[in-house]
């Protein structure tokens, strides 16, 4: 069957009731007279129909250049829009100016609702869309456009058991002619002449439980009771598709749809396909506790200043490893005595089943990593202490996945599109590199191969930062539009880190629910603005080391030849955790920036 726009929307109220159109115009931040007025506490906080449901029965009609609010038995309001008194309104996370239109439309409301609100006119937009920076959106609640299938409603009133009106969904578009949902699985599309792009599912709440006739709740708390059966993800329950228009024009009810590109859909039953395949997959063999020697078999320079160590098991075990875990090393370096021993944490880089090897940037002042880089060669021999690390798919299975690294931090990341690869998983990765120079982009040549091997289900992109700039929300949000359904992989400096999630949350990512970091590694701390110089007494050997302030409890310790567990050196795990003697407890790969400190080692 043709698909086709069957009706038309408009609300000029946000949360009011909707207006059928013949046709209507098409600009960039959505239909031209869509939910241009917003009703919002004095704080400027916008009210829905969620906490006032009273809003769905107020109908808001173009009177010409005119606003007409009505409701039955109540007075009508004429609001001429004005931009006489600028105001600050926020709708979800976005704050933005507006212009309040006045006490008397304040009033209107105050009444009609009883509470103490006030209306606001959009003007001209100054709301940044989540997706676009450099283009603005109505006070709708993510998108400019909300399409629903008219098969998907169809289906879903049968599954409640009861006809829904669409009207409950508060859409501009509907279209008809699909099956059930086959809206998830489009990406680009035509309505008439003009092109969208869906950027994701829309999320539904207790507001569609509002029937848009009476303003009363649906007894059974219809339709979220049903679609959380069976559209739900961890994130939420999703009905329709948000849309950013791609051009302009005039949309009429009766033009054609026309799909022009396909996505990935989101996966809403149990297991996931993901999970399922896991099964199918031979047992991990146990890496078994205690230390163990590796033997170099090979290095691989892979950039200027990194590289790639293979190794055996001495024991000749084959143990197994998940794509994503590390290694803590355990290296002997000069300290005040002798030699001393001193743990860091490399990711594998390589997938399970082939050899096992870990991927090594020389960092500056990094004593294990010039160690490895001037010692390590085939033949010689490295103590492993542990395994460990949750940075895997099985711990965060998910398949539609976004993977952000920058530098060296792209090791565990490569292991998991090896091993994905290798495996013929059904996941699709949006992988996504930064690199200083095109000379420090690593496993190149590798990740092209790999994308052609895996077809759509690998994209691939790098930033040269030299010459790009940093990653930046336009630049991320363009790589990967539909990062919101992803479960994020997230591996770099300190900086990186912090910088991608807060870029992601800025674009809508559940950064509590589906982001993930590698963590471990020899990034630096930053030294403390103000330090007290003193002395650092290890009790128990009679140990006394002079502290600078700025130098880490662990490192001294180093230095006396103490050997204090550890790992990630950042403050991550918690394994270098001691007592003072005052009997609180500090992490060791910590500075101690306060003078005197007596630990009870």
């Amino acid at each position: 069957m043709a698909l086709t726009l069957t009706q038309l929307y408009e609300h000029p109220l946000k949360s009011g009731r909707g207006n059928p159109l013949g046709q209507g115009e098409v600009r960039p931040e959505g239909l031209a007279r869509d939910r241009r007025f917003l009703v919002h506490t004095p704080d400027g906080t916008f009210i829905s129909g969620r906490s006032h449901p009273r809003l769905v029965l107020i109908s808001a009609q173009w009177d010409g250049e005119l606003l007409r609010l009505s409701s039955p038995g109540w007075s009508d309001l004429l609001v001429t829009p004005t931009t006489a008194q600028p105001t600050s309104v926020a709708v979800w996370k976005d704050r933005f100016g507006a212009w309040d239109q006045g006490d008397e439309a304040a009033q209107w409301l105050c009444e009609f609702l009883g509470d103490e609100v006030r209306l606001a006119w959009l003007g001209e937009s100054q709301r940044p869309l989540r997706w676009d920076r450099d283009r603005v959106v109505t006070f709708a609640d993510a998108a400019p456009f909300l399409a629903i299938g008219t098969g998907s409603l169809d289906e879903l009133s049968r599954r409640v058991g009861e006809p829904l009106s669409i009207r409950r969904f508060r859409p501009n578009l509907v279209i008809g002619g699909a099956e059930p949902f086959e809206e998830d699985r489009w990406r680009r599309l035509r309505i008439g002449s003009v092109e969208f792009l869906n950027l994701d599912g829309c999320g539904r709440c207790e507001f569609t439980t509002i029937d848009p006739d009476t303003g009363d709740r649906h007894p059974r708390g219809e339709p979220v009771v049903t679609l959380e059966a069976f559209r739900k993800v961890d994130t939420g329950i999703y009905f329709g598709m948000n849309l950013m228009p791609l051009s302009g024009g005039v949309l009429e009810v009766g033009d054609p749809v026309t799909v022009l590109e396909g996505r990935r859909p989101l996966f809403f039953g149990s297991p996931r396909p993901l999970e399922a395949a896991f099964e199918a997959l031979p047992p991990v063999s146990p890496w078994p506790p205690g230390p163990a020697d590796l033997v170099c078999r090979g290095v691989h320079p892979e950039a200027p200043g990194v590289k790639t160590f293979t190794f055996d098991r001495a024991d000749g075990v084959e143990a197994g490893w998940e794509a994503g875990q590390y290694l803590t090393l355990r290296v002997p370096l000069p300290g005040e005595g002798g030699l001393v021993p001193v743990r860091r944490s490399y990711t594998l880089s390589s997938a399970p089943g082939s050899p096992l090897a870990i991927t090594v940037k020389r960092l500056e002042g990094g004593r294990v990593s010039s160690w490895l880089h001037d010692h390590l060669v085939p033949g010689v021999t490295v103590v492993a202490e542990a395994l460990g690390g949750s940075f895997t798919l099985r711990d965060h299975p998910w398949d539609s996945l976004l993977f952000l690294g920058a530098g060296s931090g792209l090791t565990p990341l490569i292991a998991l599109v090896r091993w994905i690869a290798d495996h013929d998983l059904p996941v699709d990765v949006a992988l996504h590199q930064s690199a200083r120079t095109e000379a420090d982009v690593l496993f190149g040549p590798e990740l092209r191969a790999l994308e052609a091997r895996l077809g759509g289900r690998l994209t691939v992109t790098t930033r040269i930062t030299a010459t790009e700039g940093r990653l930046d929300h336009q630049g991320l949000v363009k790589f990967c539009p539909d990062l919101r359904d992803r479960r994020a992989f997230v591996c770099g400096p300190p900086g990186y880190r912090a910088a991608v999630r807060g870029l992601l949350a800025g674009a809508g990512l559940k950064v509590d629910r589906r982001y993930h970091e590698e963590l471990f590694g020899e990034a630096a701390l930053e030294p403390p603005p103000r330090v007290v110089p003193g002395e650092v007494r290890f009790v128990r050997t009679g140990k006394v080391v002079p502290s600078d302030g700025k130098t880490t409890v662990l490192q001294l310790a180093e230095r006396a030849g103490i050997d204090l567990p550890s790992s990630c050196r950042a403050g991550d795990c918690g394994i270098c955790r001691v007592k003072t003697m005052t009997g609180a407890w500090v992490l060791a790969c910590h500075t101690f920036p306060e003078g005197d400190l007596a630990l009870d080692l």
